[in-house]
């Protein structure tokens, strides 16, 4: 299952969808999806932008930083159905993304995160140039890097209560359904930012893993 066959799944729960990607690189998962409303935002394109457009006039690539566009007044009026973050691979970064993208989410829309369970432990360094180091040191032909977005799992199940999150494949959904007290995450922040590699394997109750039939129920109950 691709990244846009959960997207579109998202997306056809709803009349019109207004969908936005942070991070949409060579376009795969952005000119796959079908929706009403298509805000793509990147810093660097790797497609004709303009031919993209051109054949998708109901799709907008804006060419700057997530930073910059979450600077400007929100585009749709009311927010967007289906936001999906694919960023930079770092866990301070795509938590900016995730915060700034919560306040431009309908309030029964979802958030997609993507690289949230890496494959291996060198997938799931910071640091790009050392996951590649190990990886060719390993003779792993595994190519993935994921980088450290794993550790916003931790950080939405001990922060943001009024969140409920599930995983299919390699993203998380999340949407808005406030959590118990007693389903809260005990960690302080200091705490979240070290998790480490293993906590994706020991804690993966925190992600919820279920097949997308099933994260959809979750979010209709």
């Amino acid at each position: 299952m691709t990244r846009a066959d959960v997207i579109n799944r998202l997306c056809a729960l709803r009349a019109a969808p207004s969908y936005l990607e942070i991070g949409v690189h060579r376009g795969e998962t952005f000119l796959a999806v079908a929706a009403a409303r298509k805000v793509g935002v990147d810093p660097n394109f790797q497609f004709d932008i303009a031919e993209a457009q051109s054949a998708q006039p109901h799709a907008t690539l804006l060419s700057m930083s997530s930073d910059a566009f979450f600077a400007l007044p929100p585009a749709v009026d009311g927010g967007y159905d289906v936001i999906f973050i694919d960023g930079l691979h770092h866990a301070d970064q795509t938590l900016r993304d995730l915060l700034n993208a919560v306040v431009w989410l309908k309030p029964d829309g979802v958030i997609v995160l993507d690289d949230m369970l890496p494959s291996s432990y060198h997938a799931s360094l910071a640091n790009g140039a050392h996951a590649i180091q190990l990886r060719v040191h390993l003779r792993d032909p595994d190519l993935s890097w994921m980088g450290d977005v794993y550790r916003l799992a931790f950080f939405i199940d001990s922060f943001l209560q009024q969140f409920s999150v599930a995983t299919v494949g390699g993203q998380m959904l999340m949407w808005r359904a406030p959590r118990s007290p007693e389903r809260i995450g005990q960690r302080t922040i200091e705490q979240v930012g070290r998790m480490p590699f293993e906590a994706t394997i020991l804690e993966r109750a925190v992600f919820n893993p279920c097949s997308l039939d099933q994260a959809v129920a979750l979010m209709q109950q």
